[in-house]
């Protein structure tokens, strides 16, 4: 549970770090940032996002595990009739309904492929991109078992047929499956 003990003396504090947008009506942060875009304040030792802070100010305690969601969609704004308690998938929920979401040509591993761990250079990969090529080759123009290959690889069975059917490593079976 969040509470604010010191009412007042949060008040004052955060008195002169916000502005209104007459327009918005948003009460737009203008102090400390995260890098995600939230303001920030520092209270009991701890940094806290400045819309938790307003929203217990104003509307009462936050439960545990409980995100303070944004009416507006503005992550600057404190206004406290412009935020909502929601768990995180009413949040979710929320950014999808309100087409926020990114997906399809705005998700970042469309927009930055190059970003991704592919292939041996992701951190929990068993094989090489040679054991890759030689797995391919030898099902498609050798003729060799898949439990045979099993036996030759430090991967299950069913892990093969999803290399063989291109479902992984689909940048080796691109090149090798034309």
């Amino acid at each position: 549970m969040f509470t604010i003990k010191n009412k007042e003396e949060v008040l004052q504090r955060i008195a002169s770090k916000y502005l209104i947008d007459e327009v918005t009506g948003c009460w737009n942060w203008n102090a400390a940032f995260r890098k995600t875009g939230y303001g920030c304040l520092r209270y009991e030792r701890k940094l806290v996002d400045s819309h938790r802070i307003s929203y217990a100010l104003y509307n009462g305690d936050i439960p545990s595990d409980i995100c303070v969601c944004h009416k507006c969609d503005n992550r600057k704004c404190i206004n406290p009739e412009h935020l909502f308690l929601g768990t995180k998938a009413d949040n979710s929920k929320d950014m999808a309904d309100k087409g926020r979401a990114a997906k399809g040509d705005r998700h970042g591993t469309y927009l930055h492929p190059e970003s991704i761990a592919k292939g041996e250079k992701h951190g929990q990969s068993k094989l090489s991109e040679k054991d890759i090529i030689q797995i391919l080759n030898g099902y498609y123009f050798e003729n060799e078992k898949v439990k045979d290959m099993v036996k030759k690889y430090p991967v299950g069975r069913r892990y093969i047929y999803r290399i063989i059917a291109g479902d992984v490593w689909k940048h080796i079976y691109k090149n090798i499956i034309k």
